[in-house]
């Protein structure tokens, strides 16, 4: 809301609205998001009712300048994750119609990360959507496949600003869980060298 229009009510009977319609048309709860140095928009949503339940952090890398010895420990993880019988393949080849393939687990993936905000039931045109949507790169939505299928998901998408890159949601089917840590150092080096 704008600096002359605040305390007014506008904001209020604009959240108003986005809840009652999001209430009725996706059954789920509202997420909010501020910058680190705002102070009006966190009171503002706290005399609302939205609480803090956790903070996002985004960092900035130039992949055009991994040092030697972040490569080295992606190279490490691509060895370990191959030793294992492990494949890091474009998901396009992991399967068919790979975005209904992935699909169960990009939700199990972010299931695992946001258990207060679980992922709702995708028909299929929905999980196209919001899995390979226009800003997915193709080339750089991997997938680790092992002797029983789909083992881990890892994607790099255009970013918000102009010319800018972000890695996806990178992470591991619940039974491969304890290769997790190789098998995202795998992908992310695999995405970012």
């Amino acid at each position: 809301v704008g600096q002359g229009h605040r305390r007014q009510g506008v904001g209020s009977a604009l959240l108003r609205s986005l809840a009652d319609e999001a209430a009725a048309e996706i059954r789920r709860p509202l997420r909010a998001g501020t910058p680190a140095g705002d102070t009006v928009g966190p009171a503002f949503l706290a005399r609302h009712g939205f609480r803090h339940p956790m903070r996002t952090r985004l960092g900035r890398y130039d992949a055009e300048s991994v040092d030697a010895e972040a490569a080295a420990v992606f190279a490490a993880a691509a060895g370990r994750v191959a030793a294992a019988g492990y494949r890091i393949v474009a998901a396009r080849d992991a399967a068919r119609d790979p975005i209904l393939a992935l699909a169960p687990l990009h939700a199990e993936v972010y299931r695992a990360r946001h258990a207060w905000s679980p992922p709702r039931s995708l028909d299929d045109a929905a999980a196209r959507d919001l899995f390979l949507g226009d800003d997915v790169i193709p080339d750089l939505f991997l997938v680790a496949v092992a002797s029983d299928g789909p083992a881990a998901v890892g994607s790099v998408r255009r970013g918000a600003e102009s010319g800018s890159l972000e890695l996806g949601r990178f992470g591991t089917a619940a039974s491969h869980r304890a290769a997790e840590g190789d098998l995202v150092a795998a992908l992310v080096g695999r995405c970012l060298v």
